[in-house]
């Protein structure tokens, strides 16, 4: 079989159907339906690649988890917490000299429990001390799309306040590429706390369809103004641009250019690793401080020195888990913690275009149908699209380590309907031929083998072909099967004996072997063909062996049952056949004949002879390479045949126990010496050995033979032309 046979008829017959299939995927692909696996890749993928990144050694994340609100409870009552709690965290954040502190917590009206009527309370009051002593305090703020109702519609598309747009919306930009999403609601902190603060960022985040957060718009464009997103507002004032810039693709920040998808959304390049202590820790440290303790805090302010502190909920009470591309249960915070990382270290994620990934759709696609087919060999059409499969995901990886994000899904999908297209056109197109060969050998081999014949491709077996092989063949029969078949009612007899057979093709199965035919009892089968193996031989002995050994399990459940026990003689030699799909037109076997199949039947019938349940041939007994143990037994002429052989019997296999395997190669070995001793004519030796054999192994049909034999030379010796060779009278 050629590997690189090509065929040129079914690569037109690949470009057409793979042609198609580009067109299909690439159909899919623009018109949105592939994007929901997609993004599942993606997570996928930043799960992976992204487990052990670090966010910037600038950025501490302080979590309200459930361990704070657990051990605040008692002190604090149930959350929200009352206000005054902020004041102390940015005292400590202040005394700490922390570069920028940020609230993912909005405080969009008085603390009414604490306050009069429309007037700030102590508590409220408390948090606008803070912030404006802090001097570098981030606050919260929500811009929405709201769905008018009967409730709302007074509160729909309101104007903000004229001195927050002032002081809040972005002065320093160029936003005449900006896009415009009608948002028509907003949450502002109360009036007190927003003149205060340092600067004011949006914290509404937007899931993709399937609720799950990777992406946010930087800027919220609001009846004509536009504001930060909190991560850009705290990154504004760190880096103090002088102009920003929307351009195709990006957003840039004087030297900085911030990546943007085609629909100008940017894409959070997610981090697993924070720094993330615990605000009951942050409050434990800030009371002992209060208190003039400065040892044994359980967070230093060194920790928070010239860091961008970032507020937020970890605790599932405070209703901030989402679903992101790291995880289903991440707080929400870290989404903003991850946006100012990004751009703090330059780690930004770069879309593929889409127009670049329909190029490869296609090219991939065309290159891939054209190969499948054109390729005759099963190899390279299996392993083909394998390899295209595992190579273009490894680049995806690859790629995605280096932050530039390819679309697997697309090239994917048409790698797997190429595949499945291919295999269906030729299933169409070759399968009439390979049914036939099924058909044909499915009688003969197992499953496996079968599979393996029929995959190897055209023109493999044809009916009206015969070829010569060298196989190694084998002869089994049931000793005096006639005679206990005679004291049965034929339909027992069709029992036992199909429970027989099934066991021993089984056997022959499981090796390899292919099953020539049924002849009464008689099993024949040969190895070699149609798959051609090197170790016939051996594969052949190990079944002849396997045998033997099954029919101990199928003679239990014949005692059982009360059945007569069967005995076998088996036979195999090893020579050149001719094999073919020999009959008639309406009747055709696969099988094998020649001179050697004859010989194969003679060894068979020397097992009752010599009393060995397997006997091999010479040529057979040299490919054994000395695996198996083997015992001489005889040089012989069988009848009908001019040339004497030497037969040997198999006394088990190279991986019995050791205690066994070793008596084995005794007997073997004794036999040998024995044997070498009567062609030498030295009949008195060979006759003591004989003996010691016969009673070593307790009444040994073979050294009887021989004990026989010597005898019968000692008192009468052969003249000059005797050359050892007995001659068999019967078959």
């Amino acid at each position: 079989m050629k590997l690189f046979n090509i065929n040129l008829k079914k690569a037109l017959w690949g470009l057409v159907i793979s042609l198609l299939i580009a067109f299909v995927v690439d159909a899919l692909y623009m018109y949105g339906f592939l994007e929901g696996l997609e993004r599942k890749t993606f997570d996928y993928r930043t799960q992976v690649v992204r487990a052990e990144k670090k966010a910037h050694e600038d950025i501490v994340v302080v979590l309200i988890d459930e361990q704070s609100l657990a051990s605040l409870n008692p002190i604090l009552g149930r959350w929200p917490w009352p206000r005054w709690v902020w004041k102390n965290i940015l005292d400590f954040m202040s005394q700490a000299e922390a570069k920028s502190v940020i609230f993912d917590v909005i405080f969009p009206e008085y603390d009414e429990a604490l306050s009069d009527a429309g007037e700030i309370g102590e508590n409220d009051y408390n948090l606008v001390e803070g912030t404006a002593m802090a001097g570098n305090v981030f606050h919260a703020a929500q811009i929405m799309i709201d769905q008018e109702d009967e409730l709302n519609k007074t509160l729909l598309n309101n104007p903000m306040p004229e001195d927050f747009v002032k002081s809040f919306s972005l002065q320093n930009a160029d936003t005449s590429g900006f896009s415009q999403v009608p948002y028509n609601k907003f949450y502002l902190p109360f009036k007190e706390l927003y003149e205060v603060s340092k600067g004011i960022g949006i914290v509404e985040f937007g899931p993709d369809k399937d609720n799950v957060y990777r992406r946010t718009r930087l800027f919220r464009h609001y009846q004509g103004n536009y504001f930060p997103v909190m991560s850009m507002a705290v990154l504004i004032d760190i880096l103090e641009p002088e102009k920003i810039i929307k351009k195709k693709g990006s957003i840039s920040f004087d030297e900085i250019e911030i990546p943007l998808q085609e629909d100008g959304q940017y894409l959070i390049n997610m981090y697993r690793k924070f720094n993330t202590p615990s605000i009951s820790g942050v409050l434990s440290s800030a009371q002992m401080l209060e208190q003039g303790e400065t040892e044994g805090l359980m967070i230093s302010p060194e920790e928070f020195k010239d860091k961008v502190v970032i507020i937020g909920a970890s605790a599932v009470g405070v209703e901030d888990l989402k679903a992101t591309a790291m995880g289903m249960r991440v707080p929400g915070v870290l989404l903003h913690a991850s946006l100012i990382s990004n751009v703090l270290k330059n780690d930004f994620l770069h879309v593929i275009p889409k127009e670049q990934t329909r190029l490869i759709l296609y090219l991939g696609t065309i290159i891939l149908g054209v190969l499948i087919l054109a390729f005759r060999s099963i190899i390279f059409q299996v392993l083909i699209p394998v390899a295209a499969a595992a190579a273009y995901m490894l680049l995806a990886f690859s790629f995605f380590e280096k932050n530039v994000v390819l679309d697997v899904v697309p090239p994917m999908l048409s790698i797997v309907a190429v595949w499945l297209g291919s295999f269906t056109y030729l299933y169409f197109s070759e399968g009439r031929d390979k049914r036939k060969v099924r058909k044909m050998l499915g009688q003969y081999v197992s499953p496996d083998v079968l599979s393996e014949v029929v995959d190897r491709g055209e023109g493999f077996i044809k009916a009206e072909v015969g070829t010569k092989e060298h196989l190694s063949i084998l002869f089994s029969d049931i000793r005096g099967f006639t005679t206990l078949s005679e004291s049965m009612a034929p339909e027992k007899v069709v029992e036992l004996l199909n429970k027989y057979l099934s066991a021993m093709v089984d056997v022959i199965f499981e090796n390899k072997g292919t099953l020539d035919k049924f002849i009464g009892d008689a099993i024949m089968a040969f190895w070699g063909a149609p798959v051609k193996i090197s170790d016939h031989a051996k594969k052949s002995v190990k079944a002849a062996i396997g045998m033997t050994r099954g029919l101990e399990a199928v003679n239990r459940e014949f005692r059982e049952k009360g059945a007569p026990e069967f005995n076998i003689g088996i036979g195999i030699h090893t020579g050149e056949v001719i094999l073919g799909n020999i009959g008639s037109e309406k009747k055709l076997d696969y099988t094998i004949i020649g001179d050697h199949v004859n010989l194969t039947s003679r060894l068979e019938g020397l097992t009752k002879s010599y009393g060995c349940e397997v006997l091999i041939s010479e040529v057979t007994y040299r490919e054994l390479d000395g695996e198996f143990p083997c015992r001489i037994v005889d040089n012989v002429k069988v009848k009908g045949k001019d040339k004497p052989i030497r037969i040997y019997s198999v006394l088990g296999l190279n991986d019995d126990p050791e205690e066994e395997l070793k008596l084995k190669r005794k007997i073997c070995n004794y036999s040998e010496v024995a044997f070498n001793h009567y062609m030498d004519r030295d009949f008195d030796k060979a006759l003591k050995m004989f003996a010691k054999l016969n009673g070593f192994l307790k009444d040994d049909k073979v050294s009887e033979i021989f004990i026989e034999r010597c005898s019968a030379y000692i008192s009468s010796p052969p003249d000059d032309s005797w050359n050892g060779v007995f001659t068999m009278k019967t078959k």
